[in-house]
């Protein structure tokens, strides 16, 4: 089945389950506000539903105008994935040769912070093109993951559906902008 297909019948069972219990013929006022609440939740999800393809389109002209470049972005990955790399070869290399001479442990001391700092430059710099990636392709269908989230009745997933939604289209649209924003920070 279908994800938004699964996220509007459960916006229908969110609406009808707040009409069940606001025709409720007891006069229990938690549950009439309980129900009330459900049937405008059973709306707001269908708004949501049919709102999909707005937030693609949306995410996409956002893009189109802040000059987003995914070719860019992993050029510029590359280029600094690959001069991390060939420092580190390099350190590498210096470690070596001055451990044969019997400069090891002072050298060591010096180039083991440096090659760590290195290190976590390399993996933070893939870890960010993976999840650029995953956005990228998936972006779709984590935004439709959202939505369902958000149509589970009685707000059990909202708050993590609201947050998907939002950290897809912010990510999707902000980390090819990464480059332009250390350069400009960088100056």
């Amino acid at each position: 089945m279908d994800i938004l297909s699964l996220a509007f019948y459960l916006s229908i069972l969110s609406y009808c389950l707040g009409a069940l219990l606001r025709a409720i013929p007891l006069p229990f006022f938690h549950l009439k506000r309980l129900g009330r609440t459900l049937m405008v939740d059973g709306v707001f999800a269908a708004i949501l539903v049919f709102s999909y393809q707005t937030l693609i389109t949306l995410i996409d002209y956002l893009s189109y105008i802040l000059g987003v470049d995914w070719a860019s972005f992993t050029g510029w990955v590359a280029e600094r994935s690959s001069l991390l790399f060939l420092l580190l070869a390099a350190f590498k290399a210096i470690g070596i040769v001055m451990g044969r001479t019997g400069l090891g442990a002072i050298i060591s001391s010096i180039l083991s912070p440096i090659v760590s700092s290195v290190t976590t430059s390399l993996t933070t710099i893939l870890t960010v093109l993976v999840v650029a990636l995953v956005l990228r392709v998936a972006a779709g269908f984590l935004i439709a993951l959202g939505v369902l989230m958000c149509s589970i009745p009685f707000r059990l997933a909202r708050s993590a559906g609201a947050m998907i939604i939002a950290v897809t289209v912010v990510f999707s649209i902000g980390v090819p902008l990464l480059p332009q924003f250390i350069a400009t920070v960088t100056r």
